[in-house]
């Protein structure tokens, strides 16, 4: 039986879980503190071991590569990486859009585009569209950044959104947005997604700045 791992840490969680021959086996979840980050792997290993597994017993490896946590995902992306091709032979790895596991079977979203929000800083959100294609979400393309106080334009847009719970206290009052909050994630739409992606480009929604570099100083 084929055997695929799913690893993200797109959310203040992490999330494992296996399928075997495209059905879902377990998941589990574990929060790790920012000092606590370095035992991801050995967390990762241990929890397998459990299910008497190790990593030459996976066929094929995934990993969500956000949006989210830029340097979260690269650190998952990067290890699931090294796991996939420390195996005998070296294994198939790719990444999933994050994002597409947000929606959950107890949301109430009809078929209608819906965006996840993320917070963006500087008082701006990122938000990231989805929409239904074969009874299955997938990414829209309709991404970009928004000031917070402009974020109820998005409803011309969007009929649904799905946000963090550390977002509600940032929403501007008033803002008319049909919002789910949750950081719940599916594992069985990123499990079985199509929407194979390369494993070391996580999502960054920011556009990315050009700094020209500065001239070479002459040392005397």
């Amino acid at each position: 039986m084929s055997k695929t791992l799913l690893i993200d840490y797109s959310t203040s969680e992490l999330l494992l879980a296996l399928a075997e021959d495209q059905k879902l086996m377990w998941s589990c979840r574990e929060t790790f503190s920012a000092r606590a980050s370095a035992g991801i792997l050995s967390w990762v290993l241990e929890t397998l071991a459990a299910h008497h597994l190790a990593p030459n017993h996976i066929d094929v490896w995934i990993s969500g590569i956000g949006p989210g946590s830029f340097t979260g995902l690269r650190s998952i992306s990067a290890m699931v990486l090294g796991l996939a091709r420390g195996c005998t032979p070296p294994r198939p790895c790719f990444g999933v859009p994050s994002a597409i596991g947000r929606p959950t079977p107890h949301m109430d979203l009809a078929d209608s585009p819906i965006a996840v929000l993320y917070d963006g800083r500087n008082h701006e959100f990122l938000y990231y569209g989805l929409c239904q294609k074969e009874g299955a979400w997938v990414p829209s393309g309709d991404n970009g950044v928004i000031p917070t106080v402009a974020v109820n334009t998005l409803n011309a847009k969007f009929q649904n959104f799905i946000a963090s719970e550390t977002l509600r206290p940032l929403m501007p009052e008033n803002h008319g947005l049909k919002i789910h909050y949750s950081d719940i994630l599916n594992p069985e739409a990123l499990l079985f997604s199509e929407c194979h992606e390369s494993i070391t480009e996580p999502i960054y929604l920011r556009p990315a700045v050009f700094v020209a570099p500065k001239p070479a100083r002459e040392i005397l």
